[in-house]
């Protein structure tokens, strides 16, 4: 067994490098950055608009980890034409192998359906993968089970979809206590974050990484000043006590089932899945070359 003490780990949720010198400006700390085609693309016009050149979404990357040696985590599609009924296992490990190679630092973010779970036992922890779109108790079993590095909850979309506070709340107090009983070394890092309320229920409950957007952090300025910089600090010093046993493994084994999940659950997966993939034809994001 391995006890320690975790700090939460502070994520920003932003493609642009600019936000980063803003945060660097006011001391406040980078431990991990979340990307999606969206913030990528619009770093993209900007630059073409501004300075007359094109870039690529790869391009946005390197000028992040120019500035930065935390984690950046990079969305996978896993299907050729932005359909998620074309997602193919296949496609997701390509993708998982182009990010994974690229940079060290790069963690592939799969979403949490049965493509993407078959494409993570094919790697076998060959690359760190971030679950996203993790809005159940049996979806977080299954991202320890098939080895993910971080899983993601989606609390500020549970909260914007039921308009109650105490869904959200008991996923994240259940996959902490689930995953302290397990001893797997899974961290949780709780996502969609939208307001300050948010930012500081996910670390009173004990989230391992908490992921905020911009214009929280800003709202979060607005309202305080440079206290905002306090609360964060104090964020990042609240620590949860985690075992982790050194024999537990991931066996890739089980199965995605969605009747484990609740109606509202399967609603807001199938809509996460198809509003990220809306989202990234919108822009034209790619990860795989894209065929002549």
């Amino acid at each position: 067994m391995q006890h320690y003490l975790s700090m939460v780990l502070f994520s920003v949720d932003t493609a642009d490098p600019k936000d980063v010198l803003w945060l660097r400006e006011r001391g406040i700390p980078i431990d991990k950055m979340t990307t999606n085609p969206t913030s990528k693309s619009k770093v993209m016009k900007r630059i073409r608009d501004e300075e007359g050149r094109t870039v690529s979404s790869f391009d946005v990357v390197d000028m992040l980890l120019d500035l930065t040696d935390c984690p950046i985590s990079v969305e996978t599609l896993g299907t050729p034409d932005y359909r998620p009924e074309t997602m193919d296992p296949d496609i997701f490990v390509q993708e998982a192998e182009t990010i994974g190679k690229y940079d060290s630092r790069l963690v592939v973010k799969f979403p949490l359906v049965a493509p993407a779970l078959v494409a993570a036992r094919a790697l076998e922890g060959m690359y760190p993968v971030n679950f996203t779109l993790c809005f159940s108790a049996h979806q977080a079993d299954l991202a320890a089970d098939y080895g993910g590095t971080y899983v993601s909850p989606f609390l500020g979309r549970i909260v914007a979809e039921l308009e109650r506070d105490d869904e959200a709340e008991a996923l994240l107090r259940g996959i902490i206590e689930k995953y302290g009983k397990d001893l797997c070394s899974t961290k949780v890092l709780a996502a969609s974050i939208r307001n300050e309320e948010q930012l500081m229920m996910a670390a009173k409950y004990g989230a391992d990484v908490v992921t905020v957007p911009m214009n929280v952090i800003r709202d979060m300025y607005e309202a305080h000043g440079e206290g905002a910089l306090a609360i964060i600090q104090d964020v990042r010093l609240r620590r949860s006590r985690r075992t982790v046993s050194s024999l537990w493994r991931p066996t890739y084994s089980k199965d995605f089932n969605y009747s484990e999940m609740q109606p509202w659950q399967r609603e807001l997966l199938d809509a996460g899945v198809r509003t990220f993939l809306d989202d990234a034809r919108s822009v034209g994001y790619s990860v795989l070359p894209k065929a002549a």
